[in-house]
């Protein structure tokens, strides 16, 4: 039993978050929610990295039931469920642009340069906001 947890434990400890999970988590981190949910960034990780693999028929769809399940969970200050919904969410919407880990990378890169400082919020629906993306 105790071989089994710390077999377990050495895995947990040895996740490689994907590019895609850093790409969403940065995002994430300058968002009005970042600060709230900064206790929950390998929980968040964990969930992006494991979305890239999911298959969706409707990623609009998707997107916004996934958006509108985070919503609820904050809320409620549910902010563990929270994240894992944002996780999805941000994921399937790069996934949606056909970004692939090489791609991440690159925008990785110019993320770690950008001045956030520059970048707004818009208070639009979400569903404009994913029809325009």
């Amino acid at each position: 039993m105790i071989a089994l947890l710390l077999v377990g434990l050495v895995l947990t400890l040895q996740f490689t978050p994907s590019y895609t999970s850093e790409v969403c988590w940065i995002t994430l981190s300058h968002s009005r929610v970042g600060g709230v949910l900064q206790p929950y960034e390998r929980v968040f990780k964990v969930w992006s990295t494991r979305a890239i693999e999911l298959e969706v028929e409707d990623y609009r769809r998707t997107i916004i039931d996934y958006y509108l399940m985070a919503r609820d969970s904050i809320l409620r200050n549910r902010l563990e469920d929270a994240s894992v919904e944002l996780a999805v969410m941000m994921t399937l919407m790069l996934k949606a642009k056909s970004v692939d880990e090489p791609m991440a990378l690159r925008i990785l890169d110019m993320m770690r340069r950008m001045d956030w400082g520059r970048v707004g919020l818009s208070n639009r629906d979400v569903g404009e906001l994913i029809d325009e993306w």
